[in-house]
């Protein structure tokens, strides 16, 4: 069919949205990153026992602060346009012919709130996304999915582990210790913002082709 195939909405101007801002986000994380290693730089010498002026110190929280909001605005723009892209893409299977679905494009959202259906419900909803927008999911195609989610659920328990090390104590010792936990966590969620863009390009690409096809 054409353009007059009823109910089909490209997905590319919510895509953008959404791949820019991972991309911002992205940022964020590898300066929340560097921010953490040169804390970690900072309490190591205190550990040393060599001189560290108040005004370092000051510097060093202020920017933990700023890269802390950075952080929190960039991650809540990004989930925001994210679970926009998700309505489309879910609401398009439904133009592009696929029958028997299991999660509307509401609670293809909803699921991402709910406590622990949130573990795996919204992993199930994407791979629904997938199976419908690609005719040919292969193989290799596949794989990027579950990489992606583990990704995801490890940064979101690092998360919790470093917010449990935090109420550990304020010296030296226990703040790099939260500042390595961090390191670990960001790292995750960088790769998870990769995985990410990948999966969004990639998934608004074939509904467009498929659409196209029909």
């Amino acid at each position: 069919m054409g353009p007059e195939t009823p109910g089909y909405q490209s997905p590319r101007v919510r895509a953008t949205w959404t791949l820019a801002l991972l991309a911002v986000f992205g940022l964020a994380v590898i300066a929340a990153a560097v921010s953490a290693v040169l804390e970690i730089g900072l309490l190591r010498d205190l550990q040393d026992g060599e001189a560290v002026s108040v005004s370092s110190a000051i510097a060093n929280d202020n920017r933990q602060r700023v890269v802390s909001s950075l952080y929190f605005v960039t991650f809540v723009s990004t989930a925001v346009a994210f679970c926009f892209w998700m309505h489309r893409v879910s609401r398009n299977l439904g133009p592009l012919g696929i029958e028997g679905r299991r999660f509307t494009p509401r609670w293809a959202v909803i699921w991402w709130f709910v406590p622990l259906m949130q573990l795996f419900r919204p992993y199930q909803v994407v791979r629904e996304i997938w199976r419908g927008s690609n005719k040919e999911a292969s193989g290799r195609s596949w794989a990027l999915l579950p990489w992606w989610w583990a990704a995801w659920l490890a940064a979101n328990a690092m998360a919790f582990v470093n917010s449990a090390a935090i109420f550990r104590g304020d010296e030296p010792g226990m703040r790099i210790t939260v500042d390595l936990v961090a390191l670990a966590r960001l790292s995750l969620m960088l790769a998870g913002v990769v995985l990410a863009f990948v999966m969004v390009r990639r998934i608004t690409v074939l509904q467009d082709e498929k659409y196209r096809g029909l």
